[in-house]
């Protein structure tokens, strides 16, 4: 199979976009949803029951007993023949938009599996199916995309060609992408990510083992205040390689008093996300939207606090920032619900007010549902929840019916240190 011919890099930097919540059974759109029902054999039973030729190829001539427990690998080794059609090409396309996000990304690591592709089908083609395995949220740039616009011309250079390279030796595809054709944007995404693992690795060599060590000898010293009159001196490139090492960060951790390993991180730049930068980040989007499907919104109000699974109740949890990685975590609530007023049903409330304490990580944030009507109860938060949250120290995340409602007056978690669960505690 002939490959497009090389390029020079000319890739635009994504603007910032604010993920929408999909319609539910929009395979062509929903990019963002997991769902563990819409296996990829729910489509290949549809094709079947219209006779699609393509489905009766199977390897050795014989149909797999239930297609409803077919993986994505199953689903190719079915389809990925040459000359596959328009029809065919159409299952595979359909498989993967349904199935889990964890799965495609399983299968495109999977270097014998983007092998096969390439050679099996026609660039084109190819290019479809690599787009709608590599489908997943926004490119939100980040601390490694300002890193980058600060390197020297040369070192630039040298990131953009090892990115070129990489992502042609795994789809066949090269630049330049285009931001406004919707089958080149899982491209460009891809080519972003890899840009910027590639200037975390840069970063991290620019950074000397000595300057690590030493900094973890004035931890083992306990001579706090050079310890952080040093962190402090470091330019940010230097911060920001330190708090992406994760061994240095857990060495730092180690020599450290909790609140004291806080106050460093803090120092080195990692900061709890604001209520509004929590809502448009695409783990908190999904979060939102699983504990909406949760709520049992199209059902009656539960009536009861010891059976909530029997109608619509609040769902929600906490977000937490690692200290360590700088990844959100999500913890749920578990399922009991305090009555706030009563009647029958009598109106329930989530509790919130007890989180449990994870490892490494602060909270930053909390988040429920509202699975009302629209009508039926005013929108937005409650005043018991304006009340609560402030009482917290952090912001709030509520979504009903209408949208997701950012609420409280504190924009964003102040400090690291301190209490682990609610600061105001």
């Amino acid at each position: 199979m002939a490959k497009r011919r090389r390029r020079t890099h000319d890739y635009a930097e994504e603007p910032l976009e604010k993920p929408t919540f999909k319609p539910k059974d929009d395979y062509e759109t929903d990019t963002q949803s997991d769902r563990a029902n819409n296996s990829a054999g729910n489509i290949l039973q549809l094709h079947q029951s219209h006779g699609n030729q393509y489905v009766m190829r199977v390897l050795g001539g014989k149909q797999p007993a239930d297609t409803a427990t077919l993986t994505l690998k199953d689903v190719f080794a079915i389809h990925l023949v040459p000359a596959i059609g328009s029809h065919g090409l159409s299952t595979l396309l359909r498989a993967i938009r349904v199935a889990p996000i964890s799965e495609r990304e399983s299968f495109y690591n999977d270097a014998s599996n983007r092998a096969k592709i390439r050679d099996v089908l026609p660039a084109d083609d190819a290019k479809a199916v690599f787009g709608a395995l590599l489908k997943d949220p926004p490119y939100i740039p980040g601390d490694l995309s300002e890193q980058y616009r600060s390197l020297d011309k040369s070192e630039k250079a040298t990131i953009d060609d090892k990115a070129n390279k990489q992502l042609e030796a795994e789809t066949d595809v090269t630049g330049p992408l285009d931001w406004s054709k919707l089958e080149d944007k899982p491209f460009a995404r891809r080519w972003l990510r890899i840009r910027d693992t590639l200037v975390e690795k840069l970063i991290a060599e620019k950074v000397t083992a000595a300057l690590k060590e030493w900094v973890i000898e004035l931890a083992a010293s306990g001579d706090k205040a050079t310890l952080a009159f040093t962190l402090d001196s470091l330019d940010k490139s230097e911060q920001l390689a330190l708090r992406s090492d994760k061994t240095f960060m857990e060495k730092l951790r180690d020599n450290l008093a909790w609140n004291d390993f806080a106050d460093c991180v803090q120092i080195l730049g990692r900061r709890a996300l604001t209520g509004e930068e929590l809502k448009d980040h695409p783990n908190v989007i999904q979060q939102l939207n699983e504990a909406w499907d949760d709520s049992l919104p199209m059902m009656p109000p539960a009536t009861s606090k010891d059976d909530i699974e029997s109608g619509n109740h609040e769902e929600g949890g906490w977000i937490y920032l690692n200290l360590v990685t700088g990844k959100l975590e999500f913890k749920k609530a578990d399922k009991l619900r305090i009555i706030v007023r009563g009647g029958t049903p009598p109106e329930m409330a989530i509790d919130l007010s007890l989180p449990p304490t994870l490892d490494d990580a602060v909270i930053i944030a909390n988040y429920h549902i509202h699975p009302n009507e629209p009508g039926v109860y005013a929108e937005g938060p409650s005043g018991d929840d304006f009340a609560t949250i402030d009482s917290y120290g952090i912001p709030g995340l509520m979504k009903d019916w209408k949208k997701v409602w950012v609420y409280g007056s504190v924009p964003m978690r102040l400090k690291l240190s301190g209490n682990r669960t609610y600061p105001m505690f």
